[in-house]
């Protein structure tokens, strides 16, 4: 019964921390704006091969901030402002690496850093 108990626990956490994240992916502080490249079909099999790996760190990285926010959020006697400063670096930012990324013409955004996001308002 503890097996069951813990699955569940894991899940619940896991089902919250997509709930709450979800929002980061659609109204990330730093958007990006598609460009176009000149990549044939090897640079584009390239960046899909990069994203594998890419995706799989940052998605943990997603994860490990969105579980860490949820005890930040009741440390902080639910103060969002704080909570929004570690969630938000940890879940927004470039989770598909396009031609465009590997050849420079558009930034990977690991770690988004933006003057005018929420997440250095929180900071203040």
């Amino acid at each position: 019964m503890a097996v069951f108990r813990t699955l569940g626990t894991i899940l619940a956490i896991a089902v919250l921390t997509l709930a709450l994240s979800i929002e980061g992916w659609a109204s990330g502080p730093c958007e990006d704006v598609p460009v176009q490249t000149d990549a044939g079909p090897v640079m584009h099999v390239v960046s899909w091969v990069a994203t594998i790996p890419y995706t799989a760190v940052k998605g943990v990285v997603a994860l490990t901030g969105g579980l860490v926010s949820i005890p930040v959020y009741i440390v902080s006697l639910k103060n969002e402002r704080v909570t929004r400063a570690v969630w938000l670096p940890a879940v927004s930012g470039t989770y598909i690496l396009t031609p465009a990324h590997l050849t420079g013409k558009q930034p990977i955004r690991f770690w988004p850093s933006c003057p005018d996001s929420d997440v250095t308002t929180a900071s203040k």
